[in-house]
């Protein structure tokens, strides 16, 4: 079952993006409008333990650039 895109900010920057859920709604897939972040995918457990580390968002929205950039 896929679902559709929808309209909301990038966990990891704040930009504007779309995202449905994937994997029976344990994770959520985020197409980034920012260049440096992009597409990617991550968990609900893992978005709500990160939420409370601006630090982390910030290394992770480097990583995803860097793997955007292959």
């Amino acid at each position: 079952m896929v679902t559709e895109l929808f309209e909301t900010h990038c966990f990891l920057c704040g930009f504007s993006a779309r995202c449905r859920d994937t994997d029976h709604g344990n994770r959520r897939y985020f197409r980034c409008t920012n260049p440096k972040c992009g597409e990617y995918e991550i968990s609900h457990t893992a978005m709500g333990r990160l939420d409370t580390s601006p630090d982390f968002k910030t290394q992770a929205s480097k990583a995803a650039s860097q793997v955007q950039d292959r």
